[in-house]
């Protein structure tokens, strides 16, 4: 009996067409992303487009095509439900013209731009009609729901979706106690890399920090602190697997505030230690693993930290560590929790 049940919800969802849209998707910086909605068409078929369409050769899901939206007319694509990943302008476009008839989901999959974007006088009125059009909104963590709710968002419409990682892609890391350090960003002055120089400068124990990101390596008069640019996804995984500290130094306060990098994530599904600020996603990590996630505000402080870090032996917390990350951030798991939107949207 149960079997034919799940053979029923499964033709049901077979049936459900979705498109995705969004602006830059396939980046590096979204591979979870890429890898959730790889998920989602296990099941349901999705369509996606991208207004800067790249390329993403580690991930099954096929590249998307370019989004041609209607300037003068409404656009009525052949679809069931069309999901806005990513959200800003291109969401806001898509909710302009799309038909009235067609059910929209926006999902947002990172803090900073939210932050700045909700605070730009003329993206106001378009958020204001984007919210009101779409069915539901979706957001990895509170810090972010809470900034949709100030900017009068209905909680009714507001889900938390985390952020999802592919589990078989996090072995156990094999840091080498060489004492290194890794630091991954986007080249954006938010992310710190500036600061990341001067924590690896003033460590006293820390042999080597990689900053990975800087669109421009410059080479400072530092031999222990290397930069190079972004790097593939699977060799950034290699990258991390040896080291002891993943150490994130993003902005906390201003107008582009960051709230839990993936890195992190994926950081902990490995077993490495975390040095952040306190960045809000973090934060709440470290009330619950305080011993594998850490916290400082200044570059002194993270210097300190970060030492005190590269000789605790945090190893026996990882599998506790790992395991809490895989039931909240497992692909399958989050993936479940949209297709479950699909299906209430259409019930």
């Amino acid at each position: 009996m149960e079997s034919c049940q799940a053979l029923h919800e499964y033709k049901k969802l077979s049936r459900i067409r979705v498109t995705i849209v969004g602006s830059h998707l396939f980046e590096a910086t979204h591979y979870s992303l890429v890898g959730l909605l790889h998920e989602i068409e296990r099941e349901v078929n999705i369509k996606v487009l991208a207004k800067h369409p790249m390329l993403h050769h580690e991930s099954g899901t096929a590249a998307p095509r370019l989004l041609m939206i209607p300037r003068n007319q409404p656009w009525r694509p052949n679809t069931d439900i069309v999901h806005a990943v990513g959200g800003g302008e291109t969401a806001i476009r898509v909710s302009g013209v799309l038909d009235p008839n067609i059910p929209m989901i926006v999902s947002f999959v990172g803090g900073a731009d939210l932050s700045r974007q909700l605070r730009l006088v003329h993206l106001r009125v378009g958020y204001q009609r984007l919210f009101e059009r779409a069915s539901f909104v979706t957001y990895p963590d509170r810090f972010g729901l809470s900034q949709l709710e100030a900017f009068g968002v209905s909680r009714a419409k507001m889900l938390c979706i985390p952020a999802a990682l592919p589990l078989h892609s996090y072995e156990i890391a094999r840091p080498s106690r060489e004492m290194l350090a890794v630091m991954v960003g986007r080249p954006i002055c938010r992310k710190g890399h500036t600061r990341a120089r001067d924590v690896g400068k003033l460590s006293k124990r820390l042999r080597k920090l990689i900053l990975i990101g800087m669109r421009e390596p410059k080479i400072y008069d530092y031999p222990r602190v290397v930069q190079v640019n972004i790097v593939p996804h699977d060799e950034l995984l290699r990258i991390l697997s040896r080291s002891d500290v993943l150490l994130e130094t993003g902005d906390w306060e201003g107008e582009e505030v960051d709230s839990l990098p993936t890195i992190v994530l994926e950081a902990l599904a490995m077993g490495v230690p975390v040095v952040s600020t306190p960045l809000c996603g973090v934060v709440e990590l470290r009330r619950i693993f305080p011993d594998f996630v850490r916290v400082a505000e200044t570059v002194p402080e993270l210097a300190e930290v970060l030492d005190q870090t590269l000789v605790c032996n945090t190893r026996q917390d990882a599998s506790e560590v790992r395991q809490w990350v895989f039931r909240r951030h497992g692909l399958e798991q989050v993936a479940r929790r949209i297709l479950n939107i699909y299906e209430e949207i259409l019930r």
